[in-house]
């Protein structure tokens, strides 16, 4: 009877837990990969990449995102721009053998939810020196369903256009490096679980030890 009293008081307090539990935010990765399809720096500075990137080489990256960051522009029901939402993860690409980084002064993540069509973008934006990120455009109103901050990534089919790029500049100058290309894959990578999964759980593994326990044959 004890046992019985001390596992009814559990499965109350997990569902305490659960009922009364705060939304936790929770590190989201994304993952993308794809073509590059235009390069170009200037010949004054030289080739940051050495000959290693042109047109057909392929990039790799990710970025890693907080699943309850605010949304800056709420009042906009069209629009949700997530800035610093990046922070301080940042997003990380390989191109041609190369690794970039973007950990700078604005990290954001901006959908757009409009009549005239759905557009999903990601960029690592430090003002004046380089900007890395990717962009999803030309989609129908109806790939999304509000401008919500999107916990699994969106499905290049459903747009027109799916963008990678990385442009340095000389600080406040010209382009002295820009690298374009096209997605061809967007994925999720990993998530880690709320308190409250981890929660329902324990709430499982009590049960089965439970069970067990009630099932034991008792000895003469």
């Amino acid at each position: 009877m004890k046992v019985k009293n001390y596992y009814l008081a559990a499965t109350f307090g997990l569902l305490t837990l659960l009922w009364t539990a705060p939304s936790y935010s929770v590190p989201i990765t994304f993952s993308f990969s794809g073509t590059v399809t235009n390069y170009f720096y200037d010949p004054g500075t030289g080739d940051a990449f050495g000959g290693s990137v042109g047109a057909g080489t392929t990039f790799t990256g990710f970025y890693t995102f907080e699943s309850t960051s605010p949304d800056w522009s709420a009042a906009d029901p069209e629009y949700g721009g997530y800035h610093s939402v990046l922070l301080p993860y940042g997003m990380i690409a390989t191109i041609g053998g190369n690794t970039v980084s973007g950990l700078g002064s604005d990290m954001l993540i901006d959908v757009w939810n409009t009549p005239g069509g759905d557009s999903y973008t990601a960029l690592a934006l430090d003002y004046g020196f380089q900007s890395l990120g990717i962009q999803l455009s030309g989609g129908s109103s109806s790939v999304f369903d509000n401008d919500s901050l999107l916990l699994s990534p969106p499905d290049i089919a459903d747009f027109a256009e799916a963008r990678f790029g990385y442009v340095v500049t000389d600080p406040f100058g010209p382009v002295v490096l820009s690298v374009i290309g096209t997605l061809t894959e967007l994925t999720l990578v990993s998530t880690i679980p709320e308190p409250a999964s981890l929660a329902l759980m324990g709430l499982g593994l009590a049960g089965l030890g439970f069970a067990r326990r009630k099932k034991r044959p008792v000895n003469p």
